[in-house]
């Protein structure tokens, strides 16, 4: 019950981002302490929200980007469990999909290219061949949304 009340609180926050984004920036904080988690869902949210803000506040976001790429960092290095079923390999997959869509984000930002934990999480993501993988497929998958007519996941 605890768990659903967070998410529920969670998903106020998302929708607080497309109606007032002003209001979010003031919960900066508690986003970031977000991405520690150890709910799959609630950590989605929170990447998604940091999408967002990153179109919305971005020098606020460039002011945290030590403690966010530190999160971002260690949810990329996350492995599976030898003995884990599909569905766990699933949701670490969207997990690192939803973070390299993150950096992608965030690496637009003006001068952030500059900060060195943004680039240390980018150079690991060239640099592992699982990882170069799913940024393929998270590029491919925003050019197809785009090509459709849809809004790009970097824009919600």
């Amino acid at each position: 019950m605890h768990h659903d009340i967070r998410l529920l609180s969670y998903l106020m926050l998302m929708k607080l981002a497309m109606l007032c984004p002003n209001q979010l920036v003031q919960r900066l904080d508690k986003i970031c302490e977000s991405l520690k988690d150890m709910h799959h869902d609630i950590r989605l949210l929170s990447y998604l929200m940091l999408m967002k803000l990153a179109l919305l506040c971005p020098n606020q976001l460039v002011q945290r980007l030590d403690k966010i790429c530190e999160s971002l960092k260690t949810q990329l290095q996350i492995k599976p469990k030898t003995n884990a079923v599909k569905q766990e390999i699933d949701k670490q997959d969207e997990l690192k999909r939803a973070v390299i869509r993150v950096v992608l984000a965030l690496q637009k930002i003006p001068d952030a290219e500059r900060h060195q934990q943004l680039a240390d999480v980018a150079a690991m993501m060239r640099s592992s061949a699982e990882l170069r993988a799913l940024t393929e497929i998270v590029q491919r998958d925003a050019m197809r949304t785009f090509a459709a007519g849809d809004v790009p996941m970097e824009t919600i």
